[in-house]
């Protein structure tokens, strides 16, 4: 026999947040329900506008919904929405040839499967050590490294951001 026991909507938010509280410790989530947002400015549910300072964990400089970022985004989607690392496609050889055309001569060698901040410099952070044949690494204390547990640790902060960091 199925058991049909309701799920109370409130124990399961409350599982959720605690399970991405214990995943993302340097985080605590928010309880604000955005509904849209537009440039550096969020909206709640409730229409309250929110100035965000953040640019979401500093992924979205040029803001939300930014027109030439919007029509890049629905072209690209048309041709195939994700694509493994593993497989050439003509954007990847193009940002490749951007990146080395900007770069020092030194540097000749792109490599594009990092995903995101953290990991490029949790990754910048391994090779420095292999390098250099040392274990420790010099960083400004509580700069932004990434949200990652290795950046974290070397940029010095250990404690979880307040609730509303980032946000006006």
């Amino acid at each position: 026999m199925i058991n049909t026991t309701l799920i109370n909507k409130d124990l399961i938010k409350e599982q959720y947040i605690s399970t991405a509280s214990s995943l993302t410790r340097n985080i605590k989530p928010q309880n604000i329900k955005i509904s849209k947002a537009k440039g550096v400015i969020f909206y709640d549910d409730k229409g309250k506008e929110y100035l965000d300072f953040s640019s979401q964990t500093l992924n979205l400089n040029f803001g939300q919904n930014h027109p030439k970022i919007t029509k890049a985004v629905i072209k690209q989607v048309k041709n195939f929405t994700y694509l493994s690392s593993r497989f050439e496609n003509p954007l990847m050889i193009e940002l490749a040839e951007k990146l080395l055309s900007i770069s020092p001569s030194i540097l000749r060698k792109v490599n594009l499967k990092l995903v995101n901040g953290s990991d490029a410099n949790e990754s910048t952070l391994k090779r420095i050590r292999k390098k250099s044949g040392k274990e420790f690494v010099i960083t400004y204390h509580k700069t932004h490294l990434g949200e990652s547990s290795e950046t974290l640790s070397a940029s010095g902060r250990k404690e979880i951001p307040t609730a509303g960091a980032g946000f006006l």
